[in-house]
């Protein structure tokens, strides 16, 4: 996971967080069952999260499993790049790319995230960013993008 993203676990506490009061309202009201109520309610809300997760991520990876691959090779998850303010906090660009863009490629213009002396491959062109420049194939030899 980039250094960019939320970490899944403080996502999963602030949905914890604001269900809460709910489950607390609850227990209040029942309250000679409130131990029973707020370990349901927790229970409930755990399954609710998980569940949802699975659904989103098996609709995306049913619907297009070449693009559901290729998300989660860039650091990205379906479910929780769905998910906005204030669960949340990413730029929309982290949600979507997995980290904040800080190149295009030359060839097609398409955003993506380089660092020095990594080999990274534009999803769109297929161009390459090797030994810290752009390289394309043309079917015979790698000729450099300019």
């Amino acid at each position: 996971m980039s250094d960019d993203r939320t970490p899944t676990w403080l996502i999963q506490l602030r949905f914890f967080l604001l269900c809460s009061p709910v489950g607390i309202v609850l227990a209040i009201i029942l309250a000679p069952f409130a131990l029973p109520v707020l370990a349901g309610f927790s229970i409930g809300v755990f399954l609710f999260w998980h569940g949802s997760r699975l659904f989103t991520n098996c609709f995306v990876w049913l619907l297009d499993p070449e693009g559901y691959t290729a998300l989660r090779q860039q650091g990205c998850d379906p479910f929780y790049g769905s998910l906005g303010s204030p669960l949340n906090n990413d730029t929309e660009s982290v949600r979507i790319y997995g980290r904040d863009i800080n190149s295009n490629c030359p060839e097609c213009d398409e955003p993506v995230f380089l660092q020095t002396n990594v080999t990274t491959i534009c999803p769109a062109c297929q161009s390459q960013w090797h030994d810290n420049h752009w390289w394309k194939w043309t079917g015979t030899r790698w000729v450099l993008v300019e």
